[in-house]
């Protein structure tokens, strides 16, 4: 585990920057710097591999609620969208920060029965969204969800969980904004193809 630096648990890598065609790099991240480097290059990684226009992710302390990093590339993070998780019937039209922030509250607050769902999302067999984020060394759980924009062929994909490590735990939202089809996915641009294992590389840089 890259532990988190003592004298630099403020911002650690902040300001902007022009990612592909002028698309806006911001990163707040409390992690070692070499986590954060490493993190901010698997996201760009993973939206230019997909095509999307852009994405952000946030990741949050469980039980502190600190906010450890929050990155965007080419998105506004107060962008109100909406989403549906079927498998816990969780639905929300809301920014990504307000649904972590309830995610949180639901995982917290709920018995065995929801967590094992989130798990079994996670290390299940077909069906289960989640598998290209399970990582070694990290208990990952969460739901995805693929929500529609302008017409069904222009999504927004959504990755919302959270990972135990180190007997800490981590809660977390992963975005990617019309990411497209290709090969390797068969042309399916579902949130389990691009935003999950995008993530999944981000968790394995926090965890190694």
């Amino acid at each position: 585990m890259k532990h988190l630096s003592t004298l630099a648990l403020t911002i650690m890598l902040a300001g902007c920057c022009l990612f592909g065609e002028n698309k806006t790099t911001n990163q707040q991240c409390n992690f070692a710097k070499s986590v954060c480097e490493n993190n901010i290059r698997s996201f760009k990684k993973g939206i230019t591999k997909f095509y999307a226009d852009g994405g952000m992710y946030i990741i949050k302390d469980i039980n502190t609620g600190e906010t450890l990093e929050n990155t965007s590339v080419g998105f506004d993070e107060n962008t109100i969208y909406e989403t549906y998780f079927p498998k816990i019937n969780f639905e929300n039209k809301t920014s990504p920060e307000k649904l972590l922030n309830k995610y949180i509250n639901l995982v917290q607050t709920s018995g065995k029965g929801l967590h094992q769902k989130l798990r079994e999302n996670v290390i299940g067999g077909t069906g289960s969204t989640g598998r290209k984020a399970n990582v070694e060394n990290a208990e990952v759980y969460g739901i995805t969800a693929t929500t529609p924009k302008d017409n069904e062929k222009i999504v927004i994909t959504t990755f919302l969980g959270h990972f135990k490590y180190a007997d800490k735990n981590y809660a977390f939202i992963f975005v990617m904004d019309e990411p497209k089809g290709i090969t390797p996915t068969y042309l399916w641009n579902s949130a389990g193809w691009n935003i999950v294992p995008t993530a999944g590389d981000i968790i394995k840089n926090i965890v190694k």
